[in-house]
């Protein structure tokens, strides 16, 4: 699924490029959206699965403030394709720039493992033993094959159990989740929107204030940078 998802992302940004019309602007960062909703919540999905309870905070707001940070990166693509290329080749530089990292996906494919607990779900032991041995070895853990942590044990059979009950996706917008659902997409909507609301028009509206366009658009990377600053120290607040 992340591979998929970053494939979708990276390759119809690539294809703005090509669009010869605003129409075509608008559906291929459509369809590219498609596929950065898919990538988002999976980040976290691992985060919670392998970092323990006592640092899932910290762990976060890193993840948080390295995507606030990468932010930056566009900008300056922006600021240079403004200052040493015409305005009809410059919006066209940064799509392609961005569609540049579907070559991740390869890395991914060769390097992230897959989730331990699914692997145990999908009676992959030998995997899912491979991996674990993997981890260990990397942080100089003894490997023990006598240690078994009883809950977690519960919660597995608990989930092999279950996992032959269909469940449809319907169900999220039905009680008792509906009430959770519609918290989650109002909250993570609105954030979203008023935060690229302001990321995409702020160099408009300091270049109206009379800022040069380059360096609107570099002020709005500084302003991404801070961003991230205090997310990772917001991390730090969450765990204390």
């Amino acid at each position: 699924v992340l591979m998929w998802g970053v494939f979708v992302f990276t390759f119809f940004t690539f294809c703005g490029g090509f669009a010869h019309n605003l129409f075509w602007v608008i559906a291929f960062r459509f369809l590219s959206g498609l596929g950065s909703g898919v990538v988002f919540p999976i980040l976290y999905l691992f985060i919670s699965e392998l970092i323990s309870a006592n640092r899932r905070g910290i762990t976060f707001a890193w993840c948080n403030s390295i995507l606030v940070f990468s932010y930056v990166l566009p900008t300056i693509i922006g600021a240079l394709s403004v200052t040493y290329f015409p305005l009809e080749t410059a919006w066209k530089i940064a799509f392609f720039v961005g569609g540049a990292p579907i070559v991740i996906v390869y890395f991914i494919h060769k390097y992230i493992p897959e989730s331990p607990r699914w692997l145990l779900n999908k009676n992959r032991y030998e995997e899912a033993m491979t991996l674990l041995e993997r981890l260990e070895k990397n942080l100089g853990i003894e490997h023990d094959s006598r240690y078994i942590d009883q809950n977690l044990l519960n919660s597995l059979k608990h989930a092999q159990k279950t996992a032959t009950i269909r469940v449809s996706w319907v169900q999220i917008f039905r009680p008792p989740y509906l009430t959770r659902t519609i918290a989650a997409y109002s909250m993570y909507s609105a954030a979203l929107v008023f935060w690229y609301i302001g990321m995409v028009y702020a160099p408009a509206i300091l270049t109206e204030k009379g800022f040069q366009m380059s360096n609107s658009i570099l002020m709005t990377g500084l302003m991404m940078a801070i961003g991230g600053i205090a997310g990772i120290i917001g991390g730090y607040m969450i765990d204390r």
